[in-house]
C-alpha cells in the first residue's frame, strides 16, 4: 500500500529524477546534484509520512471493536486510505486524510449491515435508533448492531471534537442529521 500510495503521488517526481539523472550524465554542474538530492530529500519525506499516517489507521483498526463483531463487513481502511491519498495529495492534508479513509470505511461497514446481513426487522430498528440518535433505542438491537452504533456515536463526537477545535463550530448536530 505504501508503495502505491508514493507511486501515485510521485510518478512526476521520478520522472523528473529521470530527467535530472540523464542531465547530470551530460554535465557536472553543482545545481543538478543540488536538485537531484533535494527531489530524493522530498520523496523519503513523503513516504516517511505516508508510512506514518498507515500506521494510524492501522491502530485505529486494531482499536476498533468493529473488526471482532462485524467479520462479514468490508473494513478497509487501507484501501479507503489509497484512495484519500489520490484526492487530498498534499503534505498538509494527512488529517483529513486519515479521517475521511476511518470515514468512508465506517460507512462501507454500514453498508454491509444493510446488504449482507441484518434482517428487515433489525434495518428498521437500526434506522430508527440512528434517525432518532438516542442511546435508549438501541437496547433493543442485535449486539453487533449496538457495537456499530456505539461506534458511530463515538466516531461522530471525534470529528466533531477535531471540528470544534479547528474551526470553534461543533458539527455534531449536522452530523447526527445525515
Amino acid at each position: 500500500a505504501r508503495i502505491l500510495a508514493a507511486n501515485m503521488l510521485k510518478d512526476d517526481l521520478r520522472d523528473f529524477l529521470e530527467v535530472v539523472h540523464d542531465l547530470h550524465n551530460l554535465t557536472e554542474m553543482e545545481w543538478v546534484k543540488n536538485v537531484e538530492e533535494l527531489a530524493r530529500i522530498d520523496l523519503d519525506m513523503s513516504q516517511m509520512s505516508h508510512r506514518n499516517e498507515i500506521l494510524q489507521i492501522s491502530r485505529w483498526g486494531k482499536e476498533l471493536s468493529l473488526m471482532n463483531e462485524l467479520q462479514f463487513a468490508r473494513i478497509q481502511p487501507f484501501k479507503w486510505y489509497i484512495w484519500s491519498l489520490g484526492i487530498l495529495p498534499g503534505p498538509d492534508m494527512a488529517e483529513e486524510r486519515i479521517e475521511l479513509a476511518k470515514s468512508v470505511s465506517f460507512i462501507y461497514m454500514i453498508d454491509d449491515i444493510f446488504d449482507v446481513y441484518g434482517t428487515p426487522d433489525e434495518l428498521v430498528l437500526f434506522t430508527e435508533a440512528v434517525n432518532r440518535w438516542d442511546h435508549a433505542d438501541i437496547e433493543r438491537l442485535p449486539q453487533y448492531m449496538k457495537v456499530c452504533f456505539k461506534a458511530l456515536r463515538d466516531m461522530v463526537k471525534h470529528i466533531s471534537h477535531k471540528t470544534y477545535i479547528r474551526y470553534s463550530w461543533d458539527p455534531e448536530d449536522s452530523l447526527q442529521k445525515a
